[in-house]
Protein backbone atom coordinates (compact mmCIF):
# COMPACT_ATOMS: atom_id res chain seq x y z
CA UNK A 1 0.00 0.00 0.00
CA UNK A 2 1.19 3.42 -1.02
CA UNK A 3 1.33 6.39 1.10
CA UNK A 4 1.24 10.00 -0.14
CA UNK A 5 2.81 13.33 1.05
CA UNK A 6 0.64 13.65 4.29
CA UNK A 7 1.38 10.13 4.96
CA UNK A 8 -2.53 9.05 4.63
CA UNK A 9 -3.05 5.33 2.84
CA UNK A 10 -3.31 5.71 -0.12
CA UNK A 11 -6.26 3.46 -2.25
CA UNK A 12 -5.91 2.99 -6.15
CA UNK A 13 -9.35 3.25 -8.31
CA UNK A 14 -10.18 1.07 -10.66
CA UNK A 15 -13.09 0.26 -13.25
CA UNK A 16 -13.31 -3.73 -12.59
CA UNK A 17 -16.35 -5.50 -11.03
CA UNK A 18 -15.21 -6.73 -7.64
CA UNK A 19 -13.07 -6.45 -5.09
CA UNK A 20 -12.48 -8.90 -2.09
CA UNK A 21 -11.30 -8.18 1.53
CA UNK A 22 -10.32 -4.59 -0.51
CA UNK A 23 -8.06 -6.03 -3.43
CA UNK A 24 -9.48 -5.83 -6.82
CA UNK A 25 -9.79 -9.00 -8.32
CA UNK A 26 -8.50 -8.25 -11.60
CA UNK A 27 -5.70 -5.75 -11.13
CA UNK A 28 -4.64 -6.72 -7.29
CA UNK A 29 -4.31 -2.68 -6.33
CA UNK A 30 -5.59 -1.79 -2.75
CA UNK A 31 -9.18 -0.38 -3.86
CA UNK A 32 -10.96 1.84 -1.14
CA UNK A 33 -13.91 0.16 1.20
CA UNK A 34 -16.52 2.09 -0.73
CA UNK A 35 -16.24 1.02 -3.77
CA UNK A 36 -19.66 -0.47 -5.18
CA UNK A 37 -21.74 -2.65 -2.80
CA UNK A 38 -21.11 -5.08 0.14
CA UNK A 39 -22.07 -8.68 -0.48
CA UNK A 40 -20.83 -9.85 2.62
CA UNK A 41 -23.50 -12.70 2.70
CA UNK A 42 -22.03 -14.26 -0.43
CA UNK A 43 -18.54 -14.18 0.61
CA UNK A 44 -16.49 -12.44 3.17
CA UNK A 45 -15.04 -8.82 1.57
CA UNK A 46 -17.06 -8.83 -1.62
CA UNK A 47 -18.07 -5.69 -3.10
CA UNK A 48 -19.68 -5.44 -6.31
CA UNK A 49 -20.17 -2.56 -8.96
CA UNK A 50 -23.77 -1.66 -10.01
CA UNK A 51 -22.81 -2.36 -13.53
CA UNK A 52 -21.70 -6.07 -12.08
CA UNK A 53 -24.58 -6.41 -10.17
CA UNK A 54 -27.11 -5.39 -12.75
CA UNK A 55 -25.55 -8.30 -14.97
CA UNK A 56 -25.51 -10.74 -12.18
CA UNK A 57 -29.25 -9.90 -11.76
CA UNK A 58 -29.67 -10.33 -15.05
CA UNK A 59 -27.34 -13.57 -14.91
CA UNK A 60 -29.06 -15.11 -12.17
CA UNK A 61 -32.93 -14.43 -12.99
CA UNK A 62 -32.59 -15.93 -16.78
CA UNK A 63 -31.22 -19.35 -15.32
CA UNK A 64 -34.24 -19.17 -12.23
CA UNK A 65 -36.98 -18.39 -14.95
CA UNK A 66 -35.46 -21.70 -17.14
CA UNK A 67 -36.22 -23.50 -14.06
CA UNK A 68 -39.65 -22.26 -13.60
CA UNK A 69 -38.26 -20.43 -9.90
CA UNK A 70 -39.52 -17.00 -8.52
CA UNK A 71 -37.78 -15.42 -5.76
CA UNK A 72 -39.11 -15.45 -2.46
CA UNK A 73 -37.57 -13.27 0.63
CA UNK A 74 -38.48 -14.29 3.70
CA UNK A 75 -38.64 -12.02 6.84
CA UNK A 76 -37.88 -13.69 10.40
CA UNK A 77 -39.35 -12.24 13.91
CA UNK A 78 -42.89 -12.50 14.03
CA UNK A 79 -43.39 -13.81 10.03
CA UNK A 80 -41.98 -17.53 10.43
CA UNK A 81 -40.78 -17.41 14.27
CA UNK A 82 -41.84 -15.84 17.64
CA UNK A 83 -38.80 -15.34 20.09
CA UNK A 84 -38.83 -14.24 23.88
CA UNK A 85 -35.93 -13.21 26.49
CA UNK A 86 -38.30 -14.46 29.48
CA UNK A 87 -38.49 -17.15 31.20
CA UNK A 88 -40.94 -19.63 29.92
CA UNK A 89 -43.07 -22.75 31.26
CA UNK A 90 -42.14 -26.23 31.22
CA UNK A 91 -45.00 -27.13 29.46
CA UNK A 92 -43.47 -24.52 26.52
CA UNK A 93 -40.16 -25.44 26.99
CA UNK A 94 -41.20 -29.12 25.83
CA UNK A 95 -42.88 -28.57 22.41
CA UNK A 96 -40.95 -30.11 19.84
CA UNK A 97 -41.10 -26.72 18.24
CA UNK A 98 -39.76 -24.26 20.71
CA UNK A 99 -35.81 -24.51 21.07
CA UNK A 100 -33.51 -22.61 23.25
CA UNK A 101 -30.69 -20.58 21.90
CA UNK A 102 -27.72 -19.53 23.17
CA UNK A 103 -25.79 -16.38 21.88
CA UNK A 104 -22.77 -14.34 23.22
CA UNK A 105 -23.79 -12.54 26.72
CA UNK A 106 -27.65 -13.72 26.27
CA UNK A 107 -30.16 -16.73 25.07
CA UNK A 108 -33.86 -16.65 23.77
CA UNK A 109 -36.30 -19.14 23.48
CA UNK A 110 -37.69 -19.92 19.66
CA UNK A 111 -41.43 -20.82 18.61
CA UNK A 112 -41.65 -21.99 15.14
CA UNK A 113 -44.70 -20.76 13.57
CA UNK A 114 -47.37 -23.52 12.60
CA UNK A 115 -46.74 -24.94 9.14
CA UNK A 116 -43.71 -23.35 8.76
CA UNK A 117 -41.07 -26.15 8.08
CA UNK A 118 -43.62 -27.51 5.40
CA UNK A 119 -44.18 -23.94 4.16
CA UNK A 120 -40.05 -23.85 3.22
CA UNK A 121 -40.66 -27.22 1.94
CA UNK A 122 -43.41 -26.30 -0.44
CA UNK A 123 -42.01 -23.13 -1.36
CA UNK A 124 -38.70 -23.90 -2.44
CA UNK A 125 -39.87 -26.17 -5.18
CA UNK A 126 -41.54 -23.22 -6.68
CA UNK A 127 -38.98 -20.12 -5.31
CA UNK A 128 -35.13 -19.43 -4.55
CA UNK A 129 -35.45 -18.51 -1.11
CA UNK A 130 -34.29 -15.62 1.23
CA UNK A 131 -33.99 -14.77 4.44
CA UNK A 132 -33.67 -10.77 5.26
CA UNK A 133 -33.93 -9.44 8.62
CA UNK A 134 -33.07 -6.37 10.73
CA UNK A 135 -31.89 -8.76 13.23
CA UNK A 136 -27.97 -9.16 14.39
CA UNK A 137 -26.02 -11.84 11.95
CA UNK A 138 -25.38 -14.33 14.70
CA UNK A 139 -28.97 -14.70 15.91
CA UNK A 140 -30.15 -14.89 12.23
CA UNK A 141 -27.52 -17.79 11.43
CA UNK A 142 -29.09 -19.25 14.64
CA UNK A 143 -32.48 -19.08 13.86
CA UNK A 144 -32.04 -20.26 10.20
CA UNK A 145 -30.36 -23.34 11.39
CA UNK A 146 -33.77 -24.05 13.34
CA UNK A 147 -35.58 -23.42 10.06
CA UNK A 148 -33.31 -25.04 7.52
CA UNK A 149 -30.75 -27.43 9.49
CA UNK A 150 -29.24 -29.31 6.37
CA UNK A 151 -29.00 -25.24 4.19
CA UNK A 152 -30.99 -27.32 1.47
CA UNK A 153 -33.60 -24.21 1.39
CA UNK A 154 -31.40 -20.81 1.93
CA UNK A 155 -27.97 -22.36 1.02
CA UNK A 156 -26.35 -18.90 3.17
CA UNK A 157 -28.54 -16.85 1.13
CA UNK A 158 -29.25 -15.05 4.85
CA UNK A 159 -29.05 -11.20 4.65
CA UNK A 160 -28.78 -9.48 8.02
CA UNK A 161 -29.01 -5.67 9.63
CA UNK A 162 -25.17 -6.07 8.71
CA UNK A 163 -25.63 -6.98 5.45
CA UNK A 164 -28.41 -4.11 4.29
CA UNK A 165 -27.43 -0.85 2.16
CA UNK A 166 -30.50 1.02 4.58
CA UNK A 167 -29.89 1.66 8.08
CA UNK A 168 -33.07 -0.12 9.63
CA UNK A 169 -34.75 -0.40 6.61
CA UNK A 170 -34.69 -3.30 3.54
CA UNK A 171 -33.91 -3.10 -0.44
CA UNK A 172 -33.45 -5.95 -3.11
CA UNK A 173 -30.54 -4.22 -4.32
CA UNK A 174 -28.20 -7.08 -3.00
CA UNK A 175 -30.86 -9.58 -3.68
CA UNK A 176 -29.43 -11.46 -6.85
CA UNK A 177 -32.29 -11.12 -9.13
CA UNK A 178 -34.57 -8.56 -10.59
CA UNK A 179 -37.10 -7.08 -9.05
CA UNK A 180 -40.30 -8.32 -11.23
CA UNK A 181 -39.48 -11.46 -9.83
CA UNK A 182 -39.40 -11.24 -6.45
CA UNK A 183 -42.30 -11.52 -3.95
CA UNK A 184 -41.44 -10.72 0.11
CA UNK A 185 -42.89 -12.01 3.00
CA UNK A 186 -42.75 -9.76 5.70
CA UNK A 187 -45.21 -8.54 8.93
CA UNK A 188 -44.08 -5.15 8.29
CA UNK A 189 -43.91 -2.92 4.85
CA UNK A 190 -43.01 0.04 6.33
CA UNK A 191 -39.40 -1.33 6.66
CA UNK A 192 -39.53 -1.66 2.37
CA UNK A 193 -39.68 1.42 1.30
CA UNK A 194 -38.76 0.83 -1.92
CA UNK A 195 -40.56 -2.17 -2.59
CA UNK A 196 -44.39 -2.23 -1.14
CA UNK A 197 -45.48 -3.69 -4.30
CA UNK A 198 -43.72 -6.70 -3.72
CA UNK A 199 -44.44 -7.43 -0.06
CA UNK A 200 -47.16 -9.78 1.05
CA UNK A 201 -48.19 -8.47 4.50
CA UNK A 202 -48.16 -11.58 6.52
CA UNK A 203 -49.92 -11.25 9.75
CA UNK A 204 -47.70 -10.85 12.73
CA UNK A 205 -47.08 -14.37 14.65
CA UNK A 206 -46.88 -13.83 18.38
CA UNK A 207 -46.79 -16.47 20.72
CA UNK A 208 -44.99 -15.51 23.80
CA UNK A 209 -46.59 -12.68 26.04
CA UNK A 210 -45.25 -9.46 24.80
CA UNK A 211 -43.08 -8.07 27.73
CA UNK A 212 -44.65 -5.07 27.71
CA UNK A 213 -48.59 -6.12 27.89
CA UNK A 214 -50.67 -4.61 25.05
CA UNK A 215 -53.77 -6.33 25.67
CA UNK A 216 -56.01 -7.91 28.56
CA UNK A 217 -55.98 -11.12 26.34
CA UNK A 218 -53.64 -14.05 26.84
CA UNK A 219 -51.18 -14.95 24.69
CA UNK A 220 -51.42 -18.55 22.42
CA UNK A 221 -48.38 -19.81 25.21
CA UNK A 222 -50.53 -18.78 28.43
CA UNK A 223 -53.48 -20.64 26.88
CA UNK A 224 -51.73 -23.55 25.87
CA UNK A 225 -53.19 -23.23 21.96
CA UNK A 226 -51.28 -21.93 18.90
CA UNK A 227 -52.55 -19.95 16.09
CA UNK A 228 -54.01 -22.27 13.32
CA UNK A 229 -51.81 -23.61 10.67
CA UNK A 230 -54.72 -22.18 7.98
CA UNK A 231 -52.76 -19.05 8.01
CA UNK A 232 -49.91 -19.75 6.92
CA UNK A 233 -51.30 -22.18 4.49
CA UNK A 234 -52.98 -19.05 3.14
CA UNK A 235 -50.10 -17.45 2.22
CA UNK A 236 -48.93 -20.66 0.44
CA UNK A 237 -51.87 -20.73 -1.42
CA UNK A 238 -51.54 -17.16 -2.57
CA UNK A 239 -47.81 -17.71 -3.21
CA UNK A 240 -48.76 -20.64 -5.68
CA UNK A 241 -51.14 -18.18 -7.27
CA UNK A 242 -48.58 -15.94 -8.21
CA UNK A 243 -46.01 -18.25 -9.30
CA UNK A 244 -48.96 -20.11 -11.95
CA UNK A 245 -49.83 -16.92 -13.28
CA UNK A 246 -46.33 -15.92 -13.63
CA UNK A 247 -45.52 -19.13 -15.79
CA UNK A 248 -49.00 -19.26 -17.36
CA UNK A 249 -47.85 -21.57 -20.29
CA UNK A 250 -50.35 -19.80 -22.78
CA UNK A 251 -47.34 -16.47 -22.83
CA UNK A 252 -44.56 -18.27 -22.18
CA UNK A 253 -43.30 -16.10 -24.85
CA UNK A 254 -43.00 -12.70 -22.73
CA UNK A 255 -41.54 -13.74 -19.77
CA UNK A 256 -38.93 -11.32 -19.87
CA UNK A 257 -41.89 -8.59 -19.68
CA UNK A 258 -43.81 -10.44 -16.57
CA UNK A 259 -43.71 -8.78 -13.51
CA UNK A 260 -44.80 -10.02 -9.96
CA UNK A 261 -46.13 -6.77 -9.09
CA UNK A 262 -48.92 -6.71 -11.14
CA UNK A 263 -50.27 -10.44 -10.21
CA UNK A 264 -49.88 -9.61 -6.66
CA UNK A 265 -52.12 -6.40 -6.57
CA UNK A 266 -54.72 -8.75 -8.21
CA UNK A 267 -54.31 -12.08 -6.39
CA UNK A 268 -54.19 -9.88 -2.89
CA UNK A 269 -57.05 -7.79 -3.79
CA UNK A 270 -59.17 -11.03 -3.95
CA UNK A 271 -58.05 -12.74 -0.79
CA UNK A 272 -58.33 -11.63 2.98
CA UNK A 273 -56.06 -13.72 4.73
CA UNK A 274 -55.79 -14.19 9.17
CA UNK A 275 -59.71 -12.54 9.88
CA UNK A 276 -62.89 -14.32 9.73
CA UNK A 277 -65.09 -11.59 10.80
CA UNK A 278 -67.64 -9.91 8.01
CA UNK A 279 -66.70 -6.30 9.41
CA UNK A 280 -63.22 -6.48 8.64
CA UNK A 281 -63.44 -8.70 5.84
CA UNK A 282 -64.74 -5.63 4.33
CA UNK A 283 -62.15 -3.07 5.38
CA UNK A 284 -59.46 -5.40 4.16
CA UNK A 285 -61.17 -5.65 1.02
CA UNK A 286 -61.37 -2.04 0.67
CA UNK A 287 -57.31 -1.26 1.64
CA UNK A 288 -56.84 -4.13 -0.93
CA UNK A 289 -58.35 -2.18 -3.52
CA UNK A 290 -57.12 1.04 -2.83
CA UNK A 291 -53.54 -0.48 -2.73
CA UNK A 292 -54.50 -1.80 -6.57
CA UNK A 293 -55.48 1.51 -7.58
CA UNK A 294 -52.25 3.07 -6.53
CA UNK A 295 -53.06 4.59 -3.10
CA UNK A 296 -50.66 4.96 0.14
CA UNK A 297 -52.15 3.30 2.82
CA UNK A 298 -51.12 4.48 6.47
CA UNK A 299 -52.32 3.53 9.55
CA UNK A 300 -51.66 7.20 11.55
CA UNK A 301 -52.22 11.05 10.53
Amino acid sequence: METNSSDKPFFATCSHPAVLRSICINCRQKISDHHGLRFDYINRGLRLTKTEVNRMRNFETNILLKKKKLILVLDLDETLIHTTLESVSKEIESLQDVFKVKLTGFSCTVKLRPFVLEFLEQASTMFELYVYTNSYQAYAKEIVKLLDPDNKYFNSRLISRDDSTLCGRKDLDIVMGQERTVVILDDRTDVWPNHNGNVIQVQKYEYFSPTVAKSKSKSFGERKTDEDIKIMKTYWKILKKVHSQFFDDKHDHDLGSRDVRGILREVQGETVVGNKSTAKNKVAHVWMMAKKMGACISLQL
